[in-house]
């Protein structure tokens, strides 16, 4: 028996097994964003002095890294389940074209 093969992002013809450890790996890159975000010190200025604005920058950026990382997981997270009922559905057509005959 063939293993069943879903295309995803209409470009990669991947098994479920394949599609699962990608977006394990995928969702773990966000997971360490996600608390590089929470955990990084932030820069802190002299007392009186303003900080300089590559500072300013940095500590915008790591402010806005978990939410970022929150809405990749999400997203990723419905692809997930869009695709894991795509192979449901084909798993299913296999199945009952494979009983059929």
């Amino acid at each position: 028996m063939q293993k069943v093969r879903v295309k995803v992002y209409g470009l990669f013809a991947l098994t479920k097994r394949t599609y699962l450890v990608v977006q394990c790996l995928g969702l773990g890159l966000v997971v360490v964003v996600f608390a590089l975000g929470l955990c990084l010190p932030r820069p802190k200025p002299a007392r009186g002095e303003p900080l300089p604005p590559l500072a300013v920058a940095v500590v915008r950026l790591l402010d806005g890294l978990p939410w970022l990382a929150l809405l990749f997981l999400l997203a990723g997270a419905a692809e997930t389940w869009i695709v894991l009922k795509k192979f449901a559905r084909k798993e299913a057509e296999h199945r009952s074209a494979s009983g059929a005959a």
